[in-house]
């Protein structure tokens, strides 16, 4: 068998987009689920931006076997924003991974120039997601004087008693790196930090999460065509800095403008292998680390 199509055999991509969203998807979570089974795939996480996923699993899993499936909670406006109610009820059905604001963040702002969406890209009208945005400010985890806020406490409080994994979300590096000192101190042992090359975050803040024992989410939309925002090369260099150890590769596809997530997963192995990165260390980050997240 091809390299690149044995190194799927078993792997899990733990931050995927399906539909039905609020934005134009690829494929619905039955139809991922199948692709990802056929070629497989261990198990997969499907992300919403505006509701949450973990409900829907179950039906899922009764129409497609041999493989599992995961949902997850991202605490954006229209779930209540930082509401740790959400978060409970999200847990209890099941969620095995909670972002922290992402469309909804005001650092989302920073990258794209609007809350709630991305200036049309992705939306089925090519319009601002909803008008009730315009009368709302972006979300942060800070009060005015730097602490966090009470809610924050609680939704990590209940993150560490069910001993999901943690997102950072689109939050900014100075909320992240205050974000993950106090999951530490709350007993969160799973902290990922999703796209950060996205999210331009420093590579010494990569470094710096790395050495606190946060996990980097690598993903194949970081180098894609309508998000790039580094080189192949560039990836390859970063995995070997930080470690196979501290890395986490996923798809975060689904849009129309992007390969199916397994293809996607596909073509980020082959093109990491081109660059030299071995196999052992891809199994590592795409077998190894993500199964650790979802069943540790």
């Amino acid at each position: 068998m091809r390299q690149d199509l044995e190194l799927l055999q078993g792997a899990c991509d733990i931050h995927i987009h399906s539909s039905p969203d609020v934005f134009v998807r690829l494929y619905d979570h039955i139809d991922i689920a199948k692709q990802a089974r056929d070629a497989g795939m261990r198990a997969v996480l499907m992300k919403c931006h505006h509701q949450g996923t973990a409900d829907r699993m179950p039906l899922v899993a009764r129409v497609v076997s041999g493989i599992d499936v995961f949902g997850s909670l991202n605490l954006n406006y229209p779930v209540g924003g930082l509401n740790p109610w959400a978060v409970d009820t999200a847990i209890r059905y099941g969620a095995k991974k909670i972002f922290m604001p992402t469309v909804d963040a005001a650092h989302h702002v920073e990258i794209t120039g609007q809350v709630g969406g991305y200036k049309g890209i992705a939306t089925a009208d090519g319009k601002q997601t909803s008008r009730l945005y315009e009368n709302y400010r972006p979300i942060g985890i800070l009060d005015e004087a730097g602490k966090v806020l009470p809610e924050v406490h609680d939704i990590l409080e209940l993150v560490a008693e069910a001993n999901v994994i943690l997102s950072c979300g689109h939050l900014s590096g100075e909320e992240i790196r205050t974000l993950v000192g106090l999951a530490k101190e709350k007993g969160v042992q799973k902290v990922v930090a999703d796209h950060p090359f996205w999210s331009k975050l420093p590579f010494a803040l990569h470094e710096e999460l790395a050495g606190a024992g946060v996990m980097l989410n690598y993903t194949f939309m970081e180098i894609s065509p309508r998000w790039w925002t580094l080189s192949v090369g560039e990836l390859a260099e970063s995995i070997r800095k930080i470690g196979p150890e501290r890395v986490v590769l996923s798809s975060d596809v689904g849009q129309l403008h992007n390969p199916p997530p397994v293809e996607a997963l596909r073509l980020l192995f082959e093109i990491l292998l081109e660059e030299g990165i071995p196999p052992d260390d891809i199994r590592r980050m795409a077998h190894m680390n993500p199964a650790n997240l979802l069943y540790g």
